[in-house]
């Protein structure tokens, strides 16, 4: 009889623990994620960000690389952080997805790109993600 109260709240914690996690996981999908494609746009390579999978905002920005050719087949996508290794020139430095889609910072041949919702930081200087102009990039 003296037991049932420990068993009780270790069941409940418990309970709590499970219903938590499946909310976080419920969460954490519905923010979406982050995508690169990289593809050909005449003489430039192109790298596109996007953050997919949200239903709550849009966000995409190009970067454009002059007279650089692609390794691979293009067009290709990339999920972020997963695939940041597969994509041809690029490193991943650091990654924080804790809540979705987070931060992803990567060096793609030479050039750093810092992904995050609130801003996209690339080579240092602040982008926000509403300007339609591609970024070019100085190899």
């Amino acid at each position: 009889m003296k037991y049932r109260k420990p068993f009780y709240f270790l069941s409940g914690t418990i309970a709590g623990l499970v219903l938590f996690a499946v909310w976080f996981h419920s969460l954490n999908a519905s923010r979406g994620y982050w995508e690169a494609e990289l593809d050909r746009e005449g003489p430039h390579m192109k790298l596109t960000f996007r953050l997919r999978g949200s239903e709550r905002m849009s966000l995409s920005r190009q970067l454009l690389l002059s007279d650089a050719e692609i390794e691979g087949d293009a067009p290709a996508l990339f999920k972020l952080p997963e695939e940041a290794e597969r994509i041809p020139g690029a490193q991943l430095k650091f990654k924080d997805i804790t809540l979705r889609p987070g931060r992803v910072n990567l060096e793609w041949r030479g050039h750093e790109i810092d992904l995050m919702t609130s801003r996209l930081i690339v080579d240092g200087k602040d982008y926000d993600w509403d300007q339609a102009a591609p970024i070019k990039l100085v190899d």
